[in-house]
This record gives C-alpha cells, structure tokens and sequence, in this order.
C-alpha cells in the first residue's frame, strides 16, 4: 500500500514485530516507522536495522524511558515526544 504514495509511507507498530526488519529495511516506500507500547522496547533494533534514512517516531514506555532512546540513537533519525 504505501507503494503506491509517491513520498513513501510510515507503519505504526505497538506489538513485537523485529521479525519483519528485513522486509521493512528492504521497502523503498517506508520512510518511517512509529513504536508503541511494547514495540518501543526495540528501539534499539529498529534503530540499528533500518536504513539510515528511515526515521523513528518512538513513543516511551517503561520498558524504553526517553532517556535511553536519546543515549541509543544520539538524537539521530529518531522523533521522540515532548
């Protein structure tokens, strides 16, 4: 489906999905990938899986306090809320 937007798309993601990162990582139409709930908690994989130019948009939780998504990704690719 976002194939088929010229700009590409983003998926949001609140349950465990990392098994599908190498398809994700390989779709030239995935430009984002928005983490909740249980997703956040691997950021880490997200972050290092993906290509360098899709963002994540990741939204705490307890598992993955703000704190240790900044020190993970350096601020780098990474939108996290306020």
């Amino acid at each position: 489906m976002l194939s088929v937007y010229p700009y590409g798309g983003m998926i949001h993601l609140c349950g465990r999905h990392t098994q599908h990162l190498p398809v994700w990582r390989d779709m030239k139409s995935r430009r984002a990938v928005q983490t909740n709930d249980r997703a956040s908690e691997d950021v880490d994989k997200y972050f290092n899986e993906l290509r360098d130019h899709q963002i994540l948009y990741v939204n705490p939780c307890d598992g993955m306090p703000v704190e240790r998504i900044r020190e993970m990704t350096q601020g780098r690719r990474v939108v996290p809320p306020r």
